[in-house]
């Protein structure tokens, strides 16, 4: 799970984008039965601009 956290660090780096809350994890109903490869979450990240403060 972290590795979904860093990614979506990254990419908020990479748009020049910064988190303006805490990240939230969100879970699908399937997680206790998925596969090692089934998406079974999401990481929902607020953010804002910095060239638009």
């Amino acid at each position: 799970m972290a590795g979904a956290f860093e990614a979506v660090t990254s990419w908020l780096d990479d748009q020049g984008l910064r988190p303006s809350a805490y990240a939230r994890e969100i879970y699908y109903s399937n997680w206790a039965d998925a596969g090692a490869d089934e998406h079974v979450m999401d990481v929902a990240m607020p953010f804002h601009d910095l060239g638009n403060l």
